[in-house]
């Protein structure tokens, strides 16, 4: 028998009862805790990149910012959740995009995800939405875990 080995980040939206859980259900991880859900849905604009956070707390993917249109200065708001954290752009957000368009995490922000110089992250744009996404190393090991 033959079946998929990873789950997509952003599960295609489906309807009705040929879904193979109700909108908004918990598939369960093999450890049995609940998939972490997507704060972001799958759309054809969507950019993905990968990067290594660096001892300064800096992550940096050209692409991905370039499809976001974040320059130098942009400002971003950060919320951190236990499987990933998402970035928004915000007027009056704390976080500055860096000269050389990296941006950069504040430490107890890396602390809160568990994320340690030389981890990568999987990052995950909504141009539409204006909005990244990075996974941490962890929340990638779970998704690729899945049963």
């Amino acid at each position: 028998m033959t079946h998929a080995a990873l789950a997509p980040l952003f599960p295609p939206r489906t309807s009705g009862a040929g879904a193979a859980h109700p909108p908004g259900a918990a598939a369960v991880l093999r450890r049995g805790l609940a998939r972490p859900q997507p704060p972001l849905a799958r759309t054809t604009d969507a950019v993905y990149g990968m990067s290594v956070l660096d001892r300064g707390g800096r992550i940096a993917d050209r692409a991905v910012l370039a499809a976001l249109g974040w320059t130098a200065g942009t400002r971003l708001r950060v919320d951190v959740a236990r499987s990933h954290l998402t970035l928004q752009k915000a007027d009056d957000g704390p976080l500055p995009v860096k000269d050389h368009r990296f941006l950069w995490l504040p430490a107890a922000t890396r602390h809160q995800l568990g994320l340690r110089p030389g981890d990568r992250v999987l990052l995950a744009a909504e141009p539409g939405r204006r909005t990244l996404v990075s996974y941490p190393p962890a929340t990638l090991n779970d998704l690729l875990t899945l049963k």
